[in-house]
C-alpha cells in the first residue's frame, strides 16, 4: 500500500505531462500552418529553411510578396486537454485524499496491531485514541505517551477524549499500579481534572488515578505452627499523587479475624501500609478484616505523626477491608497442596521465547562458577497471567546440578552455581522445569508447571582459564 502510495502519485504526474506535450503537438500542427492570403491555400509545402517561396499551387500568387502569408486558428482538441488536466489533478488529489480520508476514516488499528513510534505519531487523534483503549498494556512505553502529547499540545482533544484518556490510566493503574512512563503529562492530567470535574468529584478521580481505593492482599502464604504471616494494604501510590499536587495519608486501625479484634496495628504513613499478624492460625479457612482510615491532603506534605494530619482534607474516609485466607498444615509437604499442572500453552510459549545467550566459567573471589545466561524470558505465561518459578537442572556429563529461585518474572542476568576445580566439561545439557515451591509470590499461584524445556550441547566458555593465560 506505502508503494502505491509513493508510485501513483508521480505516475500520475508523468502520464499527465504527456497528454500536455500531445496537445501542444497536435495544436502546433493547427496553429502555426501557413495559408495563402488570397485563396486560404495550405502552402506548408512551399517552406524551405524558414522561409516560404514560389507561388500558391491554386492560385498563382507570389508568395514571397509582404502579407502574401497569414496563419490562422484552428479548433483546439478540447476533450484531449481535458483528459490532461484532469489526470494532472487525481496526481496531485491522490496523497491529499490519502492523508485526509485514508487515515482519517478507513484505517483502523486492530488490538493485535503493533506501531511503531514513527507509526503512532502519525495516527489521527481519534484513531490514537482508539489504540491507546485497545491496548492499554502498552501504556508502560514512553511513545504512546509522546504521540499523545503532541496532540494535547494541538488541543486535539476535547473533554470528552480527555475523559477516556483518564479512564484508560484508571484501569491499568487498578490492574497493576504501572506508573506513568511520561511525568511531564502529570501536568496535563492534573489540570484536565481541575477544568472537567466539580471539586466535590476531584478527590475520588485523583484516587483512580493513582491507583485506587485500599486493597488487602496476603504476602505469603499462611501455616499452622509458623511464623506470622505478612500482609500489604495497597492503594493510591505516594509517587503519583505527589505528582497530582496532592499528598495521600493511609492509617492501619486494628484487624479482626473471623469478626474478632486481635489486634490494634496503628500503622500509618504515606503509600502501601505492610503488617504481620501473630495468631493462633489452625488449619482452614478465616476471614481476615483490616479496619482503616484514608486522608487525601492538598500539596506535598510529609506527616510522621496521626495527631499531626490536617482537619481539612480533600477526603476523609474510614472503612474496612475483607480477605479470605486459606491456612495450610505446616507439617504437609509441599506437593499436598501444590497442584502441578502440564499447560501446553505455557509449554509453547517458552519454546518460542526462551533461549540460551551464553555459560562460561569465571572465578570470583577464589572460588569458581557456572553462569548460565537465558534470554528471552516471557514476564508473564500464556496461563491466564499464572506466574511460574523456572528451576534449571545442569548435565555435564559426570556431574549434574540443580539451580532454584529463578523466577519469570523476575528474570534475573543468569543462573549461577559454584563448581569445583574438577569441573572441565565442553558442553552441558540444560532442562528447564517448573519450581515446585513458590510460596514468596503472589497468592494467586497454586500450581507449577510440569512441562519442561531441553537445550542440549551448550558450549561451555571458560574465562578463568583465558584470565589465567
Amino acid at each position: 500500500m506505502n508503494f502505491l502510495i509513493c508510485i501513483l502519485p508521480i505516475t500520475g504526474i508523468w502520464l499527465g505531462i504527456i497528454f500536455l506535450l500531445i496537445c501542444a503537438y497536435k495544436g502546433r500542427r493547427i496553429w502555426i500552418g501557413p495559408h495563402c492570403a488570397i485563396c486560404n491555400y495550405d502552402v506548408r509545402q512551399q517552406v524551405l529553411s524558414n522561409s516560404i517561396t514560389g507561388s500558391c499551387p491554386e492560385c498563382g500568387h507570389d508568395l514571397s510578396q509582404p502579407k502574401s502569408v497569414h496563419f490562422t486558428k484552428g479548433i483546439l482538441s478540447w476533450p484531449l486537454l481535458g483528459s490532461a488536466i484532469l489526470v494532472l489533478l487525481l496526481a496531485i488529489a491522490w496523497p491529499i485524499g490519502y492523508k485526509l480520508i485514508y487515515k482519517q476514516y478507513i484505517q483502523k488499528p486492530q488490538a493485535s496491531q503493533e506501531l511503531s513510534p514513527r507509526d503512532m505519531k502519525k495516527l489521527a487523534p481519534d484513531k490514537l485514541l482508539e489504540y491507546l483503549e485497545k491496548n492499554s498494556d502498552k501504556t508502560r512505553s514512553p511513545w504512546i505517551w509522546d504521540a499523545i502529547k503532541i496532540h494535547v499540545q494541538q488541543n486535539a482533544y476535547v473533554n470528552e477524549d480527555k475523559i477516556r484518556i483518564l479512564n484508560v490510566i484508571e484501569k491499568v493503574k487498578a490492574n497493576d499500579g504501572t506508573i506513568w512512563p511520561h511525568d511531564n503529562m502529570f501536568a496535563y492530567i492534573k489540570q484536565w481534572v481541575q477544568d472537567i470535574y466539580p471539586e466535590e468529584e476531584r478527590p475520588d478521580v485523583l484516587i483512580k488515578l493513582s491507583g485506587g481505593y485500599p486493597a488487602l492482599l496476603q504476602k505469603n502464604r499462611v501455616f499452622s505452627g509458623r511464623t506470622k504471616p505478612r500482609f500489604t494494604l495497597t492503594g493510591a501510590t505516594y509517587h503519583d499523587t505527589r505528582k497530582l499536587g496532592v499528598t495521600y495519608l493511609l492509617h492501619i486501625k486494628s484487624v479482626y479475624i473471623d469478626n474478632k479484634q486481635i489486634e490494634r496495628i496503628d500503622q500509618f504513613g504515606q503509600g502501601d501500609r505492610h503488617f504481620s499478624i501473630s495468631h493462633d492460625w489452625t488449619v482452614g479457612q478465616h476471614s481476615i478484616e483490616v479496619e482503616y482510615e484514608l486522608m487525601l491532603v492538598k500539596g506535598e506534605k510529609h506527616f510522621f505523626d496521626r495527631n499531626n494530619w490536617p482537619d481539612n482534607p480533600l477526603l476523609h474516609k474510614t472503612s474496612k477491608i475483607q480477605l479470605t485466607v486459606t491456612c495450610h498444615d505446616g507439617d504437609l509437604p509441599t506437593d499436598h497442596f501444590v497442584k502441578k499442572i502440564k499447560d501446553q500453552s505455557i509449554t509453547e510459549l517458552l519454546n518460542k521465547q526462551l533461549k540460551i545467550r551464553r555459560c562460561h566459567v569465571r572465578t570470583r573471589k577464589g572460588k569458581r562458577y557456572l553462569q548460565i545466561f537465558p534470554q528471552g524470558v516471557p514476564s508473564k505465561t500464556a496461563n491466564n497471567d499464572t506466574y511460574i518459578d523456572l528451576a534449571l537442572k545442569i548435565d555435564a556429563g559426570d556431574q549434574a546440578f540443580e539451580v532454584f529461585s529463578t523466577a519469570i518474572r523476575n528474570s534475573r542476568d543468569c543462573y549461577e552455581i559454584e563448581i569445583d576445580e574438577t569441573f572441565n566439561a565442553k558442553q552441558i545439557n540444560l532442562t528447564f522445569i517448573g519450581q515446585n515451591i513458590n510460596f514468596r509470590g503472589r497468592l494467586d499461584v497454586e500450581k507449577a508447571w510440569n512441562g519442561e524445556i531441553q537445550f542440549n550441547n551448550i558450549n561451555v566458555i571458560y574465562l578463568d582459564r583465558l584470565t589465567q593465560e
